[in-house]
């Protein structure tokens, strides 16, 4: 990853960072861009930073992410057209649902499908414009592991909308992990959701430990397979 950073910073955490679990019949479609265009182009803010995520189901072109090959070299001349319409009004990140234009997807690209295989990982520069594809038509998990960089003093991240690192490390220290048997409960949950059916309800006692061998029971053996937990 380091590699790969713009000014080659080596103090990088991985913030903000969450999950996207989409069930079959979702609407996921989106095209934006994860910075202020406007303030990146005026100031180059944002553009030490690089998008990461890794995938937890095969996917297709279908259902994957799309983004415009390159656009980082063209960004500049896009938004140039973007003040010219007027529609440059946007906050910290930047949806261009409404500003990437069929003239623009001529001059600059179409957006492309890039599906990834379980466990692939995809690492984009944030002027990368990206999406979705529309509709959900299988089960489909990423994690997002959005990479800041810690600047010189130690303090301060390169998002300055974001916490000092001191906040973060702070924070880390206190906040514990997600025990087991709930991370047994949301992969259950999604399991069935995914069949149209209701989890029935497990018996739990006040440690939890009840959870985690009643859902082990209920899900299907390859289900483990799906969900990340074979060791294969």
């Amino acid at each position: 990853m380091v590699a790969a950073w713009p000014d080659r910073n080596w103090r990088i955490i991985s913030y903000p960072y969450y999950t996207k679990d989409t069930t079959i019949g979702k609407s996921t479609g989106f095209v934006h861009l994860d910075i202020n265009v406007e303030k990146f182009v005026d100031s180059g803010y944002g553009g030490n930073i690089i998008q990461g995520s890794v995938s937890l189901d095969d996917e297709d072109e279908n259902g994957c992410t799309i983004l415009v090959p390159r656009f980082h070299t063209q960004i500049r001349t896009w938004w140039e057209r973007v003040r010219q319409r007027g529609l440059n009004h946007l906050g910290h990140t930047t949806n261009a649902k409404i500003t990437y234009l069929p003239e623009d997807k001529r001059s600059f690209g179409k957006l492309m499908p890039v599906p990834c295989k379980r466990g692939a990982i995809r690492i984009t520069r944030l002027e990368i414009l990206h999406g979705s594809t529309s509709n959900a038509i299988q089960w489909r998990r990423v994690v997002f592991v959005w990479q800041c960089g810690i600047r010189d003093d130690h303090e301060m991240l390169d998002l300055e909308e974001a916490e000092q690192w001191s906040d973060l490390e702070e924070f880390l220290k206190a906040f514990p992990f997600v025990r087991t048997a709930e991370i047994r409960a949301y992969e259950a949950r999604s399991f069935y959701q995914n069949l149209g059916r209701e989890r029935p309800p497990p018996e739990e006692d006040a440690s939890g430990n009840l959870v985690m061998n009643k859902l082990s029971s209920e899900i299907p053996e390859d289900t483990n397979k799906m969900c990340g937990n074979s060791a294969a």
